[in-house]
């Protein structure tokens, strides 16, 4: 398998009346969202992903590691 980018993005959103209403909660509320991007290694588009979040009903968490190479600590997470 051809090796990928992966992107993501981690923000604070405010519901619309739609998203409020899909959500079961109020217009204007502070949201979580998250965007994710998969590319494959000639820059294709193979998976986009962007969910809204009630941050009272869910939980982010991360695992955190570090990488050592070429002469340089690097960080990495996976979630």
């Amino acid at each position: 398998m051809a090796q990928q980018l992966k992107q993501q993005r981690i923000t604070a959103t405010l519901a619309d009346a739609d998203v409020a209403d899909l959500l079961e909660t109020e217009v204007g509320i502070a949201l979580l969202e998250i965007r994710r991007i998969v590319t494959n290694s000639d820059g294709r588009l193979v998976e986009y992903i962007r969910g809204l979040y009630r941050p009272d009903r869910c939980q982010y968490n991360m695992v955190l590691s570090r990488v050592q190479g070429q002469g340089e600590d690097n960080n990495t997470s996976s979630s």
